[in-house]
């Protein structure tokens, strides 16, 4: 730890002191500009950074150290908020301080001026003439002007001299920016220390804690926004409320998270940057604490009533203050405990209010779903007509979006709209969606049944009935599923094809043939009944089912809805025929934006194969792009999975794939399932991960002979044979990294990335219990006691492959 001296100045550290952490290189660019000032070359550094960076501690470990082991004399001084009204006063401290002697008469005569800055010169001339010397002028911001004409004079002499001039400032000025520019020209460095990475932040903490910090505390210590001193202030300030508890080499926070006060000393740091904006500028910020500690500029002008220049101005001031960071199209605050410490100034009924009408203008000017929910979620007294009218309106998307807060807004409305309002069907319905996403069973079957019973609506009594003949299935009731199901396909006006499509992509084919049987009596399905029947028989390499059905639907035009049919089938059979090329003419139209074609994301990952097959990697490239775009507009899991998987095949990244197939096992589509996990394992193999390849191989295999679907698992026998990789040649190991399933191993793969557990489960569309299991699976399967023995195994992994 550094200490502080005389005249601000840092001294040695304590023998045995840690080396500075995350700052590793820089140290080593230090050390190796004093061993050239010892050697007679000279050189210029800046260090650049925030309040609380490191900048003292950087050059202490770097610079007073190492010169002093080189035999340098080092003249050092630090500004401060005086100096600048004092000519010469930051070079007196750094000339007058550690006991060096300085000749008869000091530096600075009456007045300062260019006689002072002249006997600067001289004098660290003649101690250039006797050996190496480092002058270091710690916080520059504050320095007179006679002291920064001394500073740039020395940095011009630098080059040749054994003379090592050094220098520290705060960014986000004129001055800095000056300074920067300055000390580029003159060839030398500029270091500008930015935040901590997460994970150096857990090194840092972890020495004052005396464990590595867990997921909880890490959450907590990253409002820091990876400031070393915000840091220790920080966990200074939990140890002594007794906040945090050390249980073997794990620190964890004890309480609720969202309790943990900002300490005093950073308020005072937070105030004192905020002291030098205007009026406008802190109006603005408030508002800005209001939307979040990330928002899009445009927001905060609709929700302060700026205009956008007066908007524009304000965000600049507060840039500059370094209060803000530009992170187009967001902007953050950084750290995110400035944020914190402004909207805790505001009273909760304060807070409440403007949440409520920052919501309404938000909605007002046509901003995405997400973005007003977050602020209407945070306005417990907004359960009107206008919240109801505009929840009505987005919540089909907004359950998808952001299950859990659409689930919160959906109960609160309801809770308080009439029986007979005409907005309470579509809430109810989207209320069973976000339950379901949630997997709150309970809730999905309380609000589904009784929205079964009134709803006239045969696409929302179809889509209310899958989800909880799906909810029941998977909680172990299959033949109260199966009851449901049956009922939803007996009332009058469901759509069968939509029944049949169901049954397809959640495996049971069997189940779709009787269905479309049945459709066979009724006028007007012949179309998808042969469409559909012929796509289960070419998946099940069944030629002569697969004959009657095309023959049967020659002749007719594909139109609507059904020409999606259409290129499926068209692509897959001459995906059988090994035509890639034409599987990716057939299929181009896909990437049309003009076309507004139905389900066209369960065709782009097929697209996408073959024009890989096919070299045409634009082809592929596109796919994933449109892939992309349409999971932005309706992100459903199956369209996030299908974008994941585009990604992947057109990037060559098998774990992007594994991802997909890791949604689609969320959302109960072993169809999707076995197909991605087929081409991640074909991805895997070609870089050679081949133990990770046949996990994958045999999942999609195993999931194929369930299905029945021989013509793909001679496809994928063909393929993974390729790379000499074989079905049913060895069992899965029982531990270690390779038993952990596909689905295991991409979770494991996220662990290692510092994501937690509500993080994978929204990236995965998975419930957090799921995750957990699956987190104490791989910890079983690979003897680890704790998530940071993932991340070391998954580091060992890599480095093995």
């Amino acid at each position: 730890m550094t200490q502080t001296g005389r005249g601000g100045r840092p001294t040695v550290a304590p023998a045995g002191a840690h080396r500075l952490v995350g700052r590793v290189s820089e140290i080593e660019v230090l050390e190796r500009l004093v061993a050239d000032v010892a050697a007679g070359r000279g050189g210029v550094v800046l260090a650049v950074g925030e309040q609380g960076a490191g900048k003292t501690a950087l050059l202490t470990q770097g610079l007073r150290e190492t010169a002093a082991g080189a035999g340098c004399r080092v003249a050092w001084g630090s500004g401060d908020e005086l100096d600048e009204q004092f000519p010469l006063r930051l070079m007196v401290k750094c000339l007058e301080g550690d006991g060096i002697q300085v000749p008869p008469g000091p530096v600075a005569g009456p007045g300062g001026g260019a006689t002072g800055v002249e006997r600067v010169l001289t004098l660290v001339e003649r101690w250039c003439s006797a050996g190496p010397v480092v002058v270091v002028a710690e916080d520059l911001q504050w320095a007179d002007e006679a002291s920064l004409l001394a500073w740039g004079r020395l940095t011009q002499r630098a080059a040749r001299l054994p003379l090592l001039v050094a220098g520290s400032c705060r960014p986000g000025s004129k001055r800095a920016d000056r300074l920067s520019r300055f000390v580029t020209v003159r060839g030398g460095l500029v270091m500008e220390l930015g935040p901590l990475p997460d994970s150096e932040v857990a090194v840092l903490a972890s020495r004052w804690l005396g464990g590595h910090p867990g997921e909880r505390l890490s959450a907590v210590l990253a409002q820091a926004g990876g400031n070393p001193a915000y840091v220790r202030e920080l966990v200074d300030a939990l140890m002594h409320t007794g906040r945090i508890a050390v249980t073997g080499r794990v620190a964890e926070l004890a309480g609720d998270a969202a309790q943990v006060p900002v300490p005093a000393s950073l308020r005072a740091v937070v105030a004192e940057r905020l002291a030098s904006l205007d009026t406008t500028a802190a109006d603005v910020l408030r508002w800005a604490a209001v939307l979040g500690a990330e928002f899009v500029p445009a927001d905060l002008q609709v929700v302060s009533g700026l205009d956008a220049s007066e908007s524009a101005s304000a965000l600049q001031a507060a840039v500059t203050a370094g209060v803000l960071v530009d992170s187009a199209p967001w902007m953050r605050f950084r750290p995110g405990l400035i944020r914190q410490v402004l909207y805790d100034a505001l009273p909760q009924a304060v807070t409440a209010a403007l949440h409520g009408q920052a919501a309404r203008a938000l909605a007002e000017s046509g901003a995405p779903a997400e973005r007003v929910a977050a602020q209407l979620v945070a306005a417990p007294d907004e359960t009107g007509d206008w919240a109801a009218s505009w929840l009505a309106h987005v919540a089909p998307v907004l359950a998808f979006r952001a299950p859990a807060v659409a689930a919160q807004l959906l109960r609160r409305v309801l809770a308080a709209m009439p029986p007979a309002d005409s907005h309470r069907e579509v809430l109810e319905a989207a209320l069973v969606t976000a339950a379901f996403l949630l997997t709150e069973q309970e809730e999905v079957e309380r609000v589904a049944r009784p929205l079964l019973a009134s709803t006239t609506d045969p696409d929302r009594a179809a889509e209310t009935a899958w989800l909880l003949a799906y909810t029941l299935s998977r909680t172990g009731r299959g033949e109260e599923a199966a009851v449901v199901a049956e009922q939803s396909l007996a009332r009058p006006g469901t759509a069968v094809v939509r029944a049949a499509d169901y049954y397809f992509e959640v495996g049971s084919w069997d189940d779709a043939l009787a269905v479309l049987a049945a459709a066979q009596a009724h006028a007007g399905h012949d179309l998808p009944v042969h469409a559909q029947a012929a796509l289960i028989a070419l998946h099940r390499d069944d030629r002569e089912t697969l004959a009657h059905h095309l023959a049967a639907v020659r002749d007719q035009v594909f139109g609507g809805h059904f020409r999606y049919y259409q290129l499926w089938l068209q692509a897959l059979d001459a995906e059988r025929e090994g035509r890639p090329e034409e599987v990716v003419a057939v299929l181009t139209p896909c990437l049309d934006p003009a076309d507004d074609m139905p389900c066209r994301c369960q065709l782009l990952p097929m697209l996408a194969r073959a024009a890989l097959a096919a070299g045409d990697g634009p082809a592929a490239a596109a796919a994933a792009v449109v892939a992309a775009h349409e999971a932005d507009r309706e992100p459903l899991p199956v369209d996030v999975a299908a974008a994941r998987w585009c990604r992947g095949l057109a990037g060559g990244d098998p774990g992007l794939v594994l991802e997909a197939a890791a949604c689609y096992e969320s959302a109960g589509r072993p169809v999707g399932r076995a197909l991605a996990l087929e081409d991640a394992a074909v991805l895997l193999a070609g870089v050679g991960r081949r133990a990770e390849a046949w996990q994958a191989f045999s999942t999609a295999a195993g999931l194929y002979l369930e299905l029945g679907a021989a013509w793909d698992l001679r496809r994928a026998d063909v393929r993974l044979h390729l790379f000499g990789i074989r079905r049913g040649r060895r069992a899965r190991p029982r531990s270690g990294w390779e038993a952990l399933t596909p689905t295991e191993a991409t979770v494991a793969r996220l662990v290692a990335e510092g994501r937690s557990n509500p993080d994978i489960a929204a990236e995965l569309f998975l419930s957090r219990n799921t995750v957990q299991t699956h987190v104490s699976h791989i910890l079983a399967k690979l003897g680890a006691r704790s998530r940071a023995e993932v991340i070391r195994q998954a580091f060992q992994q890599q480095g093995g492959e």
